[in-house]
């Protein structure tokens, strides 16, 4: 198989593939191949081990790059001086005397035997050429200016690339151009409009890789193979993708059964499998062939269930199964297991044309074939008339004929048993006929009456022709009627009439899609859904229905009249009783008439909207607001700028900064509207953060945030001010520059790489942020961050999109400062440190950590009386080897952090409801069916933490309450006691709601899952 692979990025492989290894693939989309020839030449240096396996007289080489396999054959005749051998495609030198080689082969296949038990040889220099055709939607790629990737081929057990380069094509007329040079690689490539492509490349003679490697989407191989052979053949095999294994028979020196794929069988000599676990496949060749020939008309199913044992399976199609023979034997088995120690001839044998035979009542029918499709039929009664018998549905009064079978064939004996008597009462008669032993077919036929209906033994049945079945013997009387009743239906609607003698007839009314006004009896007008009638004459009845529905609701303290005046026409009234009429809703579109006509040409509804409260509307500055009543006191307010600068509204002094918004009024309520007159321009000089307040429409207070850094000073204008708070008034458009200079021990970082063992892990502070590119602050080291004590909002407020009842808002102070994890604790950190190996990525955060082994289940159960831990839990080891106070964060300390100032659900300033909330860019959420990802992959929030928004959840101390109560708190600690122990965070398996700022969970101390992990503190 000769190819080389074309992808839409750029792929680069430097780990060997064999079965069961993990494969890091960088890929966007695969494009196409390149097909055609190949010529590979290579050059370089033999070591002295590999010498002297060829002075002893091994014939074989292993060609390695960049730990990527190439195996080809040296078949080396001795030659004076050195190894050699030559072919119209191969030529290889070997010199013994300077220990070079020296090789070339064209038309090469990346696929060779792979060879083991040899050395390695350096390469010192390889160059590809390859022409041919691009295949399989590159050239598609080329005409799109899509990035396209030539991956050079080589070995790995069946499969291999030694890398790949991308390339932006070139349009030059009607060919693309591909050029590429760097640190010793070099690469030239074009094609032709018709796909007519050729491409050469020289590797550089040391290990280096491209310079570029895209990170757009990672895919790792999880899961291993392992492969059997049955029988002689030769199968090649290996990994081509991520978890994707290609098997194809390419000798078959024995007969070629199947593959086992995890005991699935697949019968293609060539199988492209995707691994969703650890897997197996076996292949199954045979020593004997099968041959089945089949006469007549029928199937015969072939299932080698090993390599000569075979199952057969005779399934009948149009014809009949006679026998099979087999190798000469007969047998009528439709099923057969042979176990072939020969070749092996199967014939089965079936018939043209079926026959079956039954019988009706007591007697028999006696059958013998007299040949292939002729039979012998007789017929003995026991006790029973005979009637007739069918043959092909053709009658027969015969009692022995014979049957010549021109196709499939029915026999039918009829032998009766019961007596039928019939009676007519009125105009008209009835015809019967035994279409059966005891069965009637019966058609009445009207003469100058009405037929109502027919009853067999006292059991009604209206219809005019049916066929009913003696059980004994019957009475059959027909009813015919005086009087027609004819029947009518206005509008949608049922009317069901049941005539429970000549002319007497039950109706029953059924509503179907329309609504049930009244009906007539001739011209009598009723309101009842089920009447009885005596026919004394010819009787109409209509039944009306209306089309459409009319639904009535009020909202608020009032009442609506309604009157039908016509079928779909109906007269509204509105009657206030202690209320304020606002509106009505007719079908949705509003009036505010307390008198009109509805005309229903739909289903309808009216909704009257009676209010409760009052509203006053007021404007400062310059600007206008509309608002309009949405419900009985439910109000929508659109601010509309003027030439003012819109600030702010109040409802009963609750500021809202939005300028559409509703609000519900539960009191007499009053609406200021804010609009200021300068505009105001806040710069920051370092690293802070400054809250700007409006407090009138012209006065702001500035609210230097003591989060990164240490604020020093505002200035705006030819002023100054080290204030904090700071309250200015502007007279004109104004900038305000707030300074802030850089905290000092701004990061703790432990040095853990000397693992369980050491003595200590020193550690140090520094004010530069952590390399989040590197894995060294994710695996080797701990990185904390420095918090500053403070105040805020803990909890939420009640506006708050998916807020929950547990997230009572109320004053928190913080009086101490302390230090958290940058990052959720990972699982390289929680090896080094405890010594214990957990399973995933070194980079991923831990998980399946339970709260009694992170502080202990004696001293470190003892929270909040007190904060000692056990000496040989996570908590104790590491404070052990520090110095350092370690313990889980409280909750409070866990939210203060997450927020970093904000107050929204999110701590990048948005809420669940807004429309530009891109949660994706700090949370990693919503994602069951793919796990944890490595720390850091997202941005952090304003203090420089990452992930405290999803992935996976983080213990804290407190115990679990549902009620943290709304009184302010200092330095809170939880509950005295409790069940379950508070988690935070959300995790990748959750929704966006349970990743809030606020969002509470909890559970018990000794549970573990997937997606429970922790992030440390360091108490000051």
């Amino acid at each position: 198989m000769k190819r080389i692979l074309i992808f839409a990025a750029i792929l680069f492989m430097a780990n060997s593939l064999f079965a069961g290894s993990v494969l890091t693939q960088r890929v966007v989309r695969a494009q196409g191949f390149l097909k055609g020839s190949t010529t590979i030449s290579l050059s370089g240096e033999l070591d002295q081990t590999f010498m002297d396996s060829l002075a002893a007289g091994n014939g074989m080489a292993i060609y390695n790059y960049l730990d990527s396999y190439l195996t080809f054959p040296i078949l080396l005749p001795k030659t004076k001086g050195g190894y050699g051998t030559k072919s119209k495609t191969q030529s290889i030198s070997v010199s013994t005397k300077n220990g070079k080689f020296s090789w070339t082969e064209k038309d090469v296949t990346p696929y060779f035997a792979f060879a083991s038990g040899f050395e390695k040889i350096k390469p010192l220099k390889a160059t590809f050429k390859s022409s041919g055709t691009l295949q399989g939607g590159g050239l598609d790629d080329l005409s799109t200016k899509k990035f396209v990737v030539f991956d050079f081929p080589c070995n790995r057990q069946g499969l291999g690339y030694l890398g790949s380069l991308a390339f932006s094509p070139e349009k030059k007329g009607k060919n693309y151009k591909f050029t590429y040079k760097e640190n010793n690689w070099q690469v030239k490539v074009s094609a032709n409009a018709k796909g007519k492509a050729t491409a050469s490349y020289k590797l550089p003679p040391d290990a280096a890789s491209p310079a570029f490697v895209t990170d757009e989407y990672v895919f790792t191989n999880l899961y291993d193979y392992t492969f059997e052979q049955i029988g002689e053949g030769t199968v090649e095999h290996g990994f081509i993708g991520p978890d994707q294994v290609e098997l194809q028979v390419t000798e078959n020196n024995d007969k070629f059964r199947y593959f086992l794929f995890n005991g699935e069988k697949i019968t293609n000599d060539y199988l492209l499998a995707e691994l969703k676990e650890d897997s197996e496949f076996t292949a199954v060749f045979g020593t004997y062939d099968l041959t089945v020939n089949v006469v007549g008309s029928g199937f015969v199913g072939v299932d080698y269930v090993g390599p000569d044992n075979v199952n057969l399976t005779i399934t009948e199609d149009e014809g009949i199964y006679r026998y099979a023979l087999v190798d000469g034997e007969k047998t009528t088995e439709a099923f057969l297991s042979l176990n072939m120690e020969q070749d092996t001839e199967v014939t089965v044998v079936f018939g043209t044309y079926d026959l079956s035979v039954g019988t009706v009542g007591d007697g028999t029918v006696e059958v013998g074939f007299v040949d292939q499709d002729e039979a012998e039929v007789r017929i003995v009664e026991q006790g029973g008339l005979y009637r007739y018998a069918l043959v092909g549905g053709v009658k027969t009064t015969e009692t022995s004929f014979t049957v010549q079978l021109d196709g499939n064939t029915d026999i039918i004996a009829v032998f009766g048993q019961y007596a039928l008597s019939v009676n007519v009462i009125g105009e008209g008669s009835v015809t019967t006929e035994f279409v059966g032993a005891d069965e009637v077919e019966v058609t009445v036929c009207e003469s100058e009456g009405i037929y109502r209906f027919t009853s067999i033994n006292g059991e009604k049945n209206p219809a005019e022709h049916f066929t009913f079945q003696m059980v004994e013997d019957t009475e059959m009387t027909a009813v015919f009627g005086t009087y027609d009743l004819s029947v009518t239906v206005v509008g949608e609607g049922t009317v069901l009439t049941d005539f429970v003698g000549p002319d007497e007839v039950n109706i029953a009314i059924g509503e179907s899609e329309g609504i049930y006004r009244y009906s007539y009896v001739d011209d009598e007008r009723t309101t009842e859904t089920s009447l009885t009638l005596q026919l004394e004459k010819d009787t109409q009845f209509t039944a009306v229905f209306g089309t459409y529905d009319l639904a009535v609701g009020t909202v608020g303290d009032g009442s609506v009249e309604v009157e039908f005046v016509d079928q779909d026409k109906a007269e509204v009234r509105i009657v206030e009783q202690g209320g304020i009429y606002r509106y009505a809703l007719v079908g949705g579109e509003k009036t505010t008439k307390t008198s009109f006509t509805v005309e229903l040409d739909n289903n309808t509804d009216i909704t009257a909207v009676f209010g409760q409260y009052a509203l006053s509307v007021t404007v400062i500055g310059e600007g206008s607001v509309d608002y309009e009543f949405i419900g009985a006191d439910e109000v929508e307010v659109t601010v509309g700028e003027s030439e003012g600068i819109y600030r702010f509204s109040s409802v009963n002094g609750v500021k809202n900064f939005d300028d559409l918004f509703n609000f519900s009024m539960t009191e007499n309520t009053e609406l200021t509207v804010v609009f200021g007159t300068y505009n105001l321009t806040v710069d920051v000089v370092g690293s802070g953060f400054v809250g700007v307040e409006f407090i009138g429409p012209d006065e702001v207070t500035l609210t230097a945030e003591n989060d990164q850094d240490v604020f020093s000073n505002f200035t705006w204008g030819d002023n100054s001010s080290n204030y904090n708070p700071l309250t200015i008034t502007l007279t004109s458009d104004t900038t305000v520059t707030a300074t802030f200079k850089e905290v000092t021990r701004k990061y703790l970082v432990i040095d853990i790489s000397g693992g369980p063992s050491a003595a200590s892990w020193p550690y140090r502070y520094t004010s530069d942020a952590p390399e989040v590119q590197s894995n060294a602050c994710k695996t080797t080291e701990l990185w904390l961050r420095y918090i500053p004590a403070g105040t805020f909002s803990m909890g939420s407020p009640e506006s708050e999109y998916g807020r929950g009842t547990r997230e009572v808002a109320h004053e928190v102070t913080l009086t101490k400062d302390f230090y958290i994890g940058v990052f959720e604790l990972t699982v390289k950190q929680y090896e080094l440190i405890t010594g214990d190996m957990v399973y995933g990525g070194d980079a991923c955060p831990v998980v399946d950590v339970v709260y009694d082994n992170l502080r202990g289940t004696e001293k470190g159960a003892q929270w909040p009386a007190s904060d000692e831990v056990d000496e040989n839990s996570f908590m104790g080891i590491i404070r052990a080897k520090t110095g350092l106070r370690f313990d889980l964060p409280t909750e409070a300390q866990w939210e203060y952090a997450c927020r970093a100032t904000t107050v929204t659900a999110f701590n990048n300033g948005k809420n669940l409801d807004d429309e530009d909330l891109n949660l994706a860019e700090i949370a990693y959420y919503n994602a069951p069916s793919s796990g944890r990802i490595n720390v850091g992959s997202r941005k952090p929030n304003l203090w420089g933490l990452y992930d405290m928004h999803g992935n996976v959840w983080a213990w804290c101390l407190d115990w679990y309450t549902d009620n943290l109560g709304t009184d302010p708190v200092v330095d809170p600690v939880g509950q005295t006691e409790g069940y379950e122990k508070t988690l935070r965070g959300g995790s990748f398996n959750d929704g966006a709601s349970a990743c809030r700022s606020a969002y509470r969970a909890h559970t018990e101390t000794d549970h573990n899952m997937d997606r429970l992990g922790f992030r440390p503190v360091v108490n000051q």
